[in-house]
């Protein structure tokens, strides 16, 4: 990662680092994602650093505190939110992959992630410290 950031910092069409896709999903360690921002931004001050969660409240704090800017990808178009295609298995709170944790299979549910995520950063005081946009997208037969 270093050396990543040292080579492309000074990129004019830089916009921001991504370091972590869905950590919360993948269950990586709780400080990974802080410790990737505290090095990215020991090399780099002038852009910020973002990731993306899946999880309707999975470690939100400890993951999303590793970041700028918080970017939600609810899985909800073209999606069967209460059947894992992927695993064979209903989704509940225990197993199943659906792409959307308690989500009803409709547009607002993008919108609704939202409220809910706000509502967090708010609760944590990082309303002006931390930004968050949404990654709509499809589901399933990715190849």
């Amino acid at each position: 990662m270093t050396s990543q950031v040292t080579t492309y910092k000074s990129r004019p069409n830089l916009l921001l680092w991504y370091s972590a896709d869905e950590p919360d999903g993948s269950e990586d360690p709780l400080n990974a994602t802080s410790m990737a921002y505290s090095t990215i931004t020991s090399i780099d001050v002038y852009h910020p650093v973002s990731l993306v969660l899946n999880c309707q409240d999975y470690q939100f704090q400890s993951y999303a505190a590793g970041a700028d800017i918080i970017l939600q990808d609810t899985f909800m178009i073209g999606n069967n939110v209460t059947w894992s295609n992927e695993w064979n298995t209903p989704c509940t709170p225990d197993y199943g992959d659906c792409g959307c944790d308690n989500c009803k299979g409709v547009f607002e549910d993008i919108s609704n992630r939202m409220d809910e995520y706000t509502q967090r950063m708010q609760i944590l005081g990082w309303e002006l410290e931390k930004s968050l946009w949404a990654v709509p997208q499809g589901f399933g037969e990715e190849q």
